[in-house]
């Protein structure tokens, strides 16, 4: 089992949650000049840090604090979720008992290089927020962040190495390959055996997240961010009322967050496959499969 290098960000965020912190693998001077020049920021008397990371061509705005709320898919509040607002360091919060966060930031930050990531562990699916296009100064989020609860999850993945499994939670199974190792976030590595249950949370189309456009099925999946070395077939025991022998799409949402070029939240292509025959599921084509567990979004294959 190894663990993700992201992982080690999300537990400097863990640190940065009570610590009130960024995370970040070069020091700021505390004086220096931002790419929007020195200053205080907007929401307080705290200085402006430069960007982290070192300056880039990239319009670099300072955002002084990131705030929202978290709510399940009925809307109520989620008390106590935690949150980080990453790129090339990360920024870490938490919800108060109304479902409110509030990031401090104070930091020029590159356009489109943060997203906000709603850990949903153990109970949600995680979930990342992009934040919006201009953002600077007190950076209020426009919609709440949505997590959706996952079920309870009796199979686990296979050991890493071992030989080749099929893991299946309801309409979810996993076909993993001879040999497969598993990259696990940290918060699930610790979690040892719990942290390696495969689960899932079906949301409906009018709730699912951005990157899922023009989906007939969308599905949370959990470990969140497993890794796998090898490409996992995956097996849907439902079509969302695609015809039978239809090519698809398995689209998913990307977790590359830790960089100034941030696709985090993004829809990426995984896998191709098909409606089967008989039309009462979706299966993965050979030779094809998911590279790692966030979500998934089935579609019909661009023509």
């Amino acid at each position: 089992m190894l663990l993700r290098p992201a992982s080690l960000v999300t537990l400097c965020a863990s640190l940065a949650l009570a610590l009130g912190a960024g995370c970040s693998s070069s020091s700021a001077q505390p004086n220096a000049t931002d790419a929007g020049g020195a200053g205080a920021s907007e929401a307080g008397s705290a200085p402006c840090q430069p960007q982290p990371g070192g300056p880039t061509a990239t319009h670099s705005p300072c955002v002084s604090e990131v705030s929202g709320t978290v709510r399940d898919l009925s809307g109520a509040p989620l008390a106590g979720a935690d949150l980080t607002l990453c790129g090339v360091v990360c920024f870490g919060g938490a919800t108060d008992p109304s479902g409110a966060f509030r990031i401090r930031v104070n930091s020029a930050l590159p356009e489109g290089g943060y997203v906000v990531f709603a850990h949903g562990r153990p109970d949600h699916t995680g979930l990342f927020v992009r934040l919006p296009a201009g953002s600077a100064g007190a950076v209020a989020l426009p919609r709440p962040i949505e997590l959706a609860r996952l079920s309870a999850g009796d199979a686990a993945l296979p050991s890493d190495g071992g030989p080749a499994a099929t893991v299946r939670e309801g309409p979810v199974s996993l076909s993993v390959q001879a040999g497969t190792e598993w990259e696990l976030a940290f918060e699930d590595l610790v979690a040892e055996a719990a942290g390696r249950r495969l689960r899932y949370a079906k949301v409906p189309l009018d709730k699912a997240p951005p990157f899922a456009k023009g989906a007939a099925l969308v599905y949370g999946l959990a470990p969140f961010q497993a890794k796998p070395s090898k490409p996992v077939a995956l097996t849907l025991d439902e079509t969302g009322g695609l015809p039978a022998g239809a090519a698809v799409e398995l689209v998913v949402m990307s977790d590359d967050i830790l960089t100034n070029d941030n696709k985090g939240g993004l829809p990426r292509v995984a896998a191709k496959g098909r409606v089967s025959a008989d039309g009462r599921r979706i299966e993965t084509d050979p030779g094809e499969g998911l590279d790692v567990l966030t979500w998934v979004a089935v579609r019909p294959a661009a023509r």
